[in-house]
């Protein structure tokens, strides 16, 4: 999962005052564990998360990770929260004597607890509402994630009091997250304009990301 921190002021702000890294594991764990644990793909709108309780020790020992706890610029995937870790968390939840509906649900309030965990750590310090305090307007989440209402219920309890919103409710579709992204980043590539910011990468400057290759529809042979 990841989150990108856009300041009240709207275009007006600075573009270093906008921050945007990964958080945790997102969807890959909870689908991780399901593919690993069950004939299923992924836990359908959060059902056996649902069913099952949270278990506080392991719950404790995950949010232990490093990269929750490293500081931005910071991004992950597999190579952090793969394989490898799906099966070092169905030891833990073993040894803790934990049914899988209790497994899953843990590992679904920890995709929660790290966004929350973040956004409080990292982009609540950096913020400023128009009257002048601290604190967030709102939080609008996208991707598939939103499909699962368990997941999401446990968000919205982790950021309370913040609203927590999903794209349709600005009239756009969650799946189109990545799509929307790499459109726009495809279409300042072609203007010639920076698509990157530094302060979400870490990048000593701007610079215009991507290549533009001519194919078949340019006329070119």
């Amino acid at each position: 999962s990841n989150v990108t921190y856009l300041p009240a002021k709207g275009k007006s702000a600075p573009a270093a005052e906008v921050l945007a890294f990964d958080t945790g594991p997102g969807n890959m764990l909870m689908d991780g564990m399901m593919e690993q644990n069950s004939r299923h793909r992924m836990d359908r709108n959060g059902a056996t998360a649902g069913r099952g309780k949270v278990n506080i020790e392991l719950l404790k020992k995950l949010m232990r990770h490093p990269f929750v706890r490293q500081a931005p610029p910071k991004t992950t995937g597999r190579e952090a929260f793969g394989q490898h870790f799906v099966l070092e968390v169905t030891r833990s939840a073993k040894q803790l004597g934990l049914r899988f509906q209790d497994t899953l649900a843990t590992v679904t309030a920890f995709t929660a607890q790290s966004i929350a965990f973040n956004c409080r750590k990292f982009i609540l310090p950096k913020t400023s509402l128009p009257a002048g305090r601290a604190g967030l307007a709102e939080v609008i989440v996208g991707g598939g994630g939103t499909k699962n209402a368990t997941l999401m219920a446990m968000l919205k309890e982790a950021l309370a009091p913040v609203p927590v919103l999903t794209f349709e409710a600005f009239s756009m579709d969650s799946k189109a997250i990545e799509a929307m992204a790499f459109a726009r980043l495809a279409y300042e590539a072609i203007l010639g304009t920076p698509n990157n910011l530094p302060s979400a990468t870490g990048a000593r400057r701007s610079v215009v990301m991507g290549k533009i290759i001519p194919g078949s529809s340019f006329g070119l042979s």
